[in-house]
């Protein structure tokens, strides 16, 4: 092979990595790929270009001396020291410099030139020189020392050194990137047609990387088609591909891309003909020592995306599989690894490409596609449901990478992963961080407005979700489907609100559009239902009947027919009722639905006067349907309709008959406890007894229902004084069943038993555990007085006085007038008759709305005036009493009163 074919491939693998300075490849990635040579790289061409003699001298040496290059060397630069006034002494130094070169010893070869430099004998000695220094500090890679040499070298004499000059000027302009510089250079390259070839290629390179493609494309195919280019033309054709996939033209590329690798023994590619419309590329096998050229990589690389702008994802796999398996060091891995995880993606292939995508997020953490990549692995994370993962993505993209592009894109989906995971309020901050941005996205803007409106829905948050339901219903700018879930969903809230006027409005908007159609049935019955509650009972009706007649098959169409017949019996038109309701039985398969229509039919018949009494209606329809799951609680109401009427034996013997037909019921319970209720009212309290011992013993009964036992059971004790046995039975309710609600009323029965048998302290202790374990219990307040009334018994002033005052501030109601009336009496008691005077006067001032205390009052301020010797007023009082009242006892009592006072005056005047 031709030595400068020898030097140019190696020049091939000392320009490496990259058609460019700095190559824009897809997706927007700038690769900073090495621009210099390696410095035992470059081959010499010096043969063409030195002197023979000197040459021939060398080889002679070494021969005579079988020594080393580098004795022959030191021989050499002896035999210049003893002999300086040699007159070859320029041409000796040029090819000792030329040597060192030869060597690798570019720096001691560059010293020697510019030793010669000072002994060039001609213009062409010079130049030649100067050619030297340029190429010596080329290969040391001081580029502008070597553009000035060699722009130096080529003004001068002698046409070979001329013509080598423009050359290594032209390439040393294109590695400082001065392409225009290094195109005028490379087109003086015009006499020898290899250094023309070489710098064709060159100068192809450089319309490349300076982004002029057309132009390069024109040289680089011109030299591919010269014939003495064979060994470029896989090169060649790879930056050809390069160029038309920089310019868009896909299927250019793929040929140019193609052809490159076909010319590599190791690729075998299908032209297509065959397999389809595209290319196939595949590697032979493969010697464990066989080595890549330096433009494979890129070429597999761009060749996969070219094959995905082709949306041949098939092929793009195939390709960057080979890339990963034989060139795992390339800088494409991590792009490569991008763009299958993309296709996988699409492909909804998701496990595949989080597998990608995590691969390229743990070896190429500081990759420039990181925050790209966080995003789609966060997607698909989240489109898997592994929510966790997903919020945990999002919110490494949105530390690391705070303005990445992706902001609202990862705080939307983190707001769907916590609302996925049913954390409503980090879920709404998400999403408020995207609505309240100064220029928030159009695209995330309403799904951000819906985000925050599903999270207040679905913390029963109504109201604050009908707000921003209404945003996207009355938004132009939102999509329909979004328009019509606002007004659907607006509705929705105002209806669990009971706010029925809005939720009508936004029903009869939603019913009017088309979108949604999944939801009208809903939306129409919700309509009837909210017609309904606001009274519009007929608009009820008809919105109850377009749901049986405009959704047949709705699950919700059986109960809007119900309730046309229900609406029906309410207008008291019972026979369009009672044929609303037989419409039921047709066509719903619902038991409890059908039974409640029989029951209601069988009212209706009731209410047209076909039966004698609601009792008949019931038994009717026991008789009729005996295995209807409602037929032990129709029984049942028969008991309770003869216990309402106080026909005791009449309701036992319902009672009885509930038992005996449905022992396995719930209601054979209830019916147990009713007939203990039974003889309760009889006065039968022995039975009555026994019969609640027996359902608090029994190990079947709910201990709701147990507890109601316990405690009628205390209150039959209680009937009879046996207060003892009373107080058992409630603590053994309140111990038994706290949680009951029985419980606070045993509790306070419990008081106000050792109230009536003076137990002071025990009466206290029981009304201050209601007070501590049930404070917001109806007995509260009036235990609050009782408590007062134990301390008042005790004669207790100070703790009378601080329990009163918490039974008044609770309000003025009738508690607190007794309570008063303590705080007055205690006063009294003392014989403090200006407090107790004060006391008296403010409730028959303050509580008017009480006749019988304000009464009490002013008789008691009438004692409290007497004792103070104001007989006149307290005359006046008295006097008020016997006007206001009609309470025969206390008139009395006044006029005793009044009598005593006019016989002290009369006394108090004949004194």
């Amino acid at each position: 092979m031709n030595p400068l074919w020898l030097f140019f491939l190696s020049l091939l693998v000392l320009l490496g990595d990259s058609p460019r300075g700095e190559a824009h490849t897809p997706f927007g990635l700038t690769h900073h790929l090495p621009t210099s040579p390696e410095p035992h790289s470059i081959q010499s061409i010096w043969n063409s270009e030195t002197n023979h003699t000197f040459n021939q001298w060398i080889q002679d040496e070494l021969y005579a001396h079988k020594g080393s290059y580098d004795q022959v060397l030191f021989l050499y630069q002896k035999r210049m020291i003893e002999n300086p006034s040699y007159r070859w002494q320029f041409q000796e130094l040029m090819q000792l410099g030329i040597a060192y070169f030869q060597k690798g010893n570019y720096q001691q070869a560059h010293d020697v030139f510019q030793m010669a430099r000072m002994k060039a004998l001609s213009p062409e000695d010079e130049s030649k020189n100067l050619y030297w220094i340029g190429r010596t500090a080329f290969e040391l890679q001081d580029y502008i020392t070597a553009s000035n040499y060699f722009s130096m070298s080529a003004i001068n004499f002698g046409r070979n050194p001329v013509e080598s000059a423009y050359f290594w000027l032209g390439l040393t302009n294109f590695f400082m990137g001065e392409f225009d510089y290094a195109i005028t250079a490379l087109k003086k390259v015009q006499i020898d047609p290899e250094l023309v070839t070489i710098a064709r290629y060159f100068i192809g390179r450089c319309y490349f990387s300076s982004d002029r493609f057309e132009e390069g494309i024109i040289y680089l195919r011109e030299l591919a088609e010269q014939g003495s280019a064979n060994v470029l033309t896989s090169e060649v054709e790879y930056l050809i591909g390069a160029s038309y996939l920089e310019l868009g033209d896909y299927a250019s590329a793929l040929t140019a891309l193609t052809t490159a690798l076909a010319h590599d023994q190791h690729f075998v590619v299908n032209t297509g003909t065959a397999t389809g419309e595209f290319p196939h590329v595949e590697i032979d096998q493969i010697h464990p020592n066989w080595q890549f050229e330096w433009w494979i990589d890129e070429c597999l690389y761009l060749l996969g995306w070219t094959y995905f702008q082709l949306h041949q994802p098939s092929e793009t796999l195939t390709v960057y599989q080979y890339l990963w398996q034989y060139l795992p060091e390339s800088p494409y891995i991590p792009s490569s690894y991008y763009i299958a995880g993309h296709i996988l993606q699409m492909q909804n292939q998701l496990l595949a490409a989080v597998e990608h995508y995590g691969y390229l997020v743990q070896y190429y953490p500081i990759h420039d596609l990181m925050d790209d990549t966080l995003y789609r692995l966060g997607w698909c994370y989240y489109q898997l449901k592994d929510y966790e993962r997903a919020l945990a993505t999002f919110q490494w993209l949105l530390t690391e990478f705070p303005y990445s592009g992706y902001e609202e894109q990862a705080q939307y989906y983190t707001g769907e992963a916590f609302y996925a995971l049913q954390a409503y309020d980090q879920a709404r901050q998400m999403f408020e961080k995207i609505i309240q941005q100064e220029t928030p996205s159009e695209t995330y803007l309403p799904h951000a407005i819906h985000g925050v409106a599903w999270s207040y829905y679905r913390q029963d948050q109504f109201d604050r979700a009908a707000l921003y339901f209404e945003k996207l219903a009355t938004d132009p700018q939102v999509s329909a489907l979004l328009k019509a879930t606002g007004m659907y969903r607006s509705a929705m809230s105002y209806h669990r609100i009971k706010n029925y006027d809005a939720a009508v409005r936004w029903f009869e908007a939603f019913l009017a559009q088309p979108m949604y159609p999944d939801y009208h049935d809903d939306a129409q019955y919700l309509l009837a239902y909210s017609l309904f509650q606001l009274g519009k009972i007929d608009s009820a009706r008809v919105a109850y009947e377009t749901v049986v007649q405009r959704y047949p098959t709705s699950r919700l169409a059986p109960d809007a027919q119900f309730e046309v017949a229900g609406i029906y019996y309410l207008q008291e038109e019972y026979e369009q009722a009672i044929a609303a309701y037989q419409a039921l039985e047709a066509w719903s398969d619902s038991p409890d639905l059908i039974d409640d229509a029989n029951y209601q039919i069988e009212w209706c018949y009731y209410k047209l006067k076909r039966y004698r009494s609601p009792v008949q209606v019931l038994r009717n329809f026991v008789k009729k349907y005996p295995d209807s799951p409602r037929s032990p609680g129709l029984l049942l109401e028969v008991g309770y309709y003869y216990f309402q009427l106080e026909h005791y034996y009449d309701a036992i013997r319902e009672y009885r008959r509930v038992i005996q037909n449905y022992p396995n019921s719930e209601e054979q319970l209830e019916a147990q406890f009713s007939i203990a209720n039974c003889y309760y009212q009889l006065e039968s309290y022995d039975q009555a007894i026994q019969h609640y011992q027996a359902l608090v013993a029994g190990e079947e009964t709910p201990p709701s229902l147990a507890a109601r036992a316990q405690y009628m059971l205390g209150e039959t004790y209680r009937i009879t004084q046996d207060y003892n046995h009373a107080i058992q039975a409630y603590r053994h309710l309140v111990e038994h069943y706290p949680e009951e609600s029985p419980a606070v009323q045993g509790l306070f029965r419990i008081g106000t038993l050792y109230l009536k048998l003076k137990q002071w302290p025990e009466a206290r202790l029981a009304f201050q555990t209601l007070l501590r374990e049930y404070p917001l219990a109806p007995e509260a307040a009036e235990a609050q007085l009782n408590i007062t009334k134990t301390y008042y018994q005790e004669a207790n002033h100070d703790s009378t006085l601080t329990a009163a005052q918490r039974v008044v501030e609770s309000g003025p109601t009738e508690l607190a007038v007794e309570a008063l009336f303590l705080v007055a009496g205690s006063y009294f008691n003392r014989g403090e008759w200006e407090n107790a005077l004060l006391y008296y006067t403010q409730i028959y001032t303050e509580y008017q709305q009480y006749p019988n205390w304000r009464t009490r009052g002013m008789y008691h301020a009438g004692l409290c005036l007497e004792e103070l010797n104001r007989y006149t007023e307290a005359k006046i009082l008295y006097e008020k009493v016997i006007q206001q009242t009609t309470d025969m006892r206390r008139i009395d009592e006044a006029q005793q009163r009044l009598d005593m006072i006019a016989n002290r005056i009369q006394s108090n005047t004949s004194q």
